[in-house]
């Protein structure tokens, strides 16, 4: 009886510890969110909220345009963070294209269903092609990735 009393409540321990490294990974403990290295643009202001893009530069970015990615975070329209690209996005500017990250409102911050994160995503990349020629990038050649 003690036996499986002590495994149920190793179970727990574990369960629990696994939920509390899932919130660490999905960035639900940073916001909002210190990306070092990138230029920041806010692209759209809702409900006293800005967002934001990271856009980290190529260094021969100057004089030319050049392509760019826009990551989107994962979370299931609940959490999740910019930071899970910044990686990816200084890769991408290592080699000669701009990388961006970008912030959108999720229900677990912001209280707001799933159809709002869609608005806030389109409305950032409405903003990059709008300003592309400004920033250095080529409107014609913007991908987008998500989590």
């Amino acid at each position: 009886m003690i036996t499986s009393r002590l495994s149920i409540k190793t179970i727990f321990l574990l369960i629990s510890a696994a939920c509390l490294g899932f919130l660490n990974l999905s960035g639900a403990l940073e916001y909002p969110p210190m990306i070092k290295g990138a230029k920041e643009y806010i692209y759209k202001s809702v409900d006293g909220i800005d967002l934001k893009i990271w856009v980290f530069s190529p260094k021969e970015a100057e004089n030319k345009t050049l392509p760019a990615m826009l990551f989107f975070f994962g979370g299931g329209w609940n959490g999740g963070s910019p930071l899970s690209f910044v990686r990816q996005s200084q890769y991408l500017a290592e080699r000669g294209m701009y990388g961006i990250v970008a912030d959108y409102r999720v229900k677990s911050r912001h209280g707001v269903p799933a159809k709002y994160c869609v608005e806030d995503a389109r409305d950032a990349l409405r903003y990059l092609k709008n300003h592309a020629v400004k920033m250095g990038i080529d409107p014609d050649r913007i991908g987008v990735g998500e989590g």
